[in-house]
C-alpha cells in the first residue's frame, strides 16, 4: 500500500497558511480550522513514527504550545 503524500502535506500547508494570515482576533471558525489541522498534523507525525526523531519531537512540542 502506497502512501498518498498529499494527505500528509495538505494539513501542514493549511496550518502554515493560517499562521501567516492569522489576525489578532480570529473568528471561532478560524480557531476551529486551526485546531483541527493541528490535530491532523500531530496524528500524521505520530502515525509515521516521526515523533521518535528529534525534529518530530520539536514539531509536536511547538504545536502543543500553539494550541
Amino acid at each position: 500500500m502506497s502512501l498518498e503524500t498529499n494527505r500528509f502535506h495538505k494539513p501542514v500547508r493549511k496550518l502554515r497558511k493560517f499562521l501567516k494570515k492569522m489576525s489578532p482576533r480570529p473568528t471561532p471558525d478560524k480557531v476551529h480550522d486551526f485546531r483541527t489541522n493541528t490535530r491532523r498534523v500531530e496524528a500524521s507525525v505520530t502515525a509515521l513514527s516521526l515523533d521518535s526523531k528529534r525534529n518530530g519531537r520539536r514539531l509536536l512540542k511547538g504545536l502543543e504550545e500553539l494550541s
